[in-house]
């Protein structure tokens, strides 16, 4: 498993920092509800998302 090993206090580490919710998507397409035309957005990771799965991976 990818997180395997990862504890507790590590996932408490890496989530403080963040004061949010860790969600994030970084592409969505929908069809518009009036035209049904494809819609995408894109949305690069943020910073402390970043970071916290740095310290996740054992890279604070």
């Amino acid at each position: 498993p990818q997180w395997k090993g990862v504890t507790e206090p590590l996932v408490r580490k890496a989530l403080a920092a963040m004061g949010r919710q860790a969600l994030h998507a970084t592409r969505l397409a929908f069809p518009h509800p009036r035209t049904g035309e494809a819609v995408e957005l894109e949305s690069p990771m943020p910073e402390d998302m970043a970071t916290a799965i740095g310290v996740l991976r054992g890279n604070p």
